[in-house]
């Protein structure tokens, strides 16, 4: 039978348990349960746990104690798909789209896939990085503080502004996810460069600071920006890729013309740990938070700065990175208390720079994750003799 209604007739079955069909629903032939159970499933973000831990549990009609997982598993392989309804004018609409998108560059990087291994030239684009971090962009008169000048930068980060329509998609063309991954490290060098203490450090301690710490802002920022362009009600499983288009962490696939599905699909499932641990140490904690603008950006700045296990750095430079957090530190006390009127704030700040250590976590899980990949022969990235290959370890 095809993902889609074989017979609409009598033998007309459900496709996830195998049951009755009551209709063509949420895509596919499906009987009522499954299609409600898919629906509250992707309303309320709930995120499963397979019981069994085989991933690959029975959800037929008449088996006791179904696997959630397994069944939420299912209802995306057979095609089940729910398209957002636009709700608040104010809001982006959503749709659904097959596949990654069409504001990507013409130019994609290229990639030269050997067995396992993915091969790429990261000498230009780690260039296009140097130049950004080598700009400086204040005048002579400007009165802004350091974050204030990161807030209206952050502010200021996405061309265009807030996009009108946000798409969902479940196939991703991996040279077009590097692509975009590029494009996002360029942004963040270009937002970096807005603190006046980085701006004028050594091009040197720049690089190093920033290899450490790109991989968390891009994070954070695309957690915030999924929130701040599809609303709060947006299951968290949900990740912002470009600024018009996400994904499901669960439900995407790379595509590759020259690569077999099932390759990019065993490396999807690799890293499906990772996404979990994304998931319970910083999506929900985030939207927990609800942090404000400035809450967000404060904490960008925090992780920026967090050099204290960076090596070879000029000393002036740890001294700086001090001050710039002392500084900011005075500027969110006076947020908290003129601003938002809380007196009380020591929980919540606590509770923001515990997302910092689940970002440690988080890249640490992958780092092990990346290293099992390569161990079993499932994926390993070679990123050529670029000064900064190292980035390349936060790319899956």
């Amino acid at each position: 039978m095809s993902r889609n209604v074989a017979n609409r007739g009598e033998e007309a079955v459900c496709l996830v348990c195998g049951g009755d069909a009551s209709g063509f629903r949420c895509g596919v032939s499906s009987c009522r349960a499954c299609a409600a159970f898919f629906r509250r499933s992707l309303e309320k973000g709930h995120q499963y746990k397979c019981q069994r831990v085989t991933y690959d549990c029975d959800v037929s009609k008449n088996v006791r104690d179904l696997c959630k997982y397994c069944r939420y598993k299912k209802c995306r392989e057979v095609g089940m798909m729910v398209s957002a309804r636009k709700t608040d004018p104010s809001e982006p609409s959503i749709s659904v789209l097959n596949s990654f998108g069409e504001e990507l560059r013409d130019c994609l990087p290229e990639v030269v896939v050997e067995d396992y291994n993915f091969k790429m030239d990261t000498n230009s684009q780690m260039q296009r990085v140097v130049n950004a971090l080598q700009d400086d962009p204040f005048g002579n008169d400007t009165q802004e503080t350091s974050l204030q000048a990161l807030l209206r930068a952050y502010q200021n980060m996405v061309p265009g502004g807030k996009p009108v329509h946000v798409q969902i998609i479940y196939t991703v063309s991996y040279r077009g996810y590097v692509q975009n991954l590029h494009e996002q490290m360029e942004r963040i060098a270009k937002w970096a460069i807005h603190c006046r203490e980085f701006a004028h450090l050594p091009i040197e301690d720049k690089r190093k600071i920033y290899c450490n710490s790109w991989h968390a802002l891009y994070a954070i920022e695309r957690c915030a920006r999924t929130v701040e362009f599809m609303g709060p009600d947006t299951p968290a499983r949900t990740f912002l890729l470009t600024d018009s288009t996400a994904c499901d962490l669960f439900n995407y696939e790379f595509s590759m013309p020259e690569v077999e599905s099932a390759k990019l699909s065993h490396i999807v499932k690799h890293f499906e740990p990772f996404c979990i641990f994304v998931l319970e140490n910083l999506i929900v904690p985030m939207r927990d938070l609800n942090l404000t603008t400035f809450e967000i950006v404060y904490l960008c700045m925090y992780k920026l700065w967090n050099i204290k296990k960076v090596r070879g750095l000029h000393t002036k430079t740890y001294t700086v990175a001090t001050k710039a957090l002392d500084d900011a530190s005075d500027e969110l006390h006076e947020y908290y208390i003129n601003e938002l009127r809380i007196t009380n704030y020591a929980s919540r700040l606590a509770a923001i720079l515990k997302l910092i250590d689940g970002l440690d976590c988080i890249f640490r899980c992958r780092s092990e994750i990346l290293l099992t990949a390569d161990l079993c022969k499932v994926y390993n990235g070679i990123y050529g003799e670029s000064e900064f290959r190292d980035y390349a370890r936060n790319i899956t």
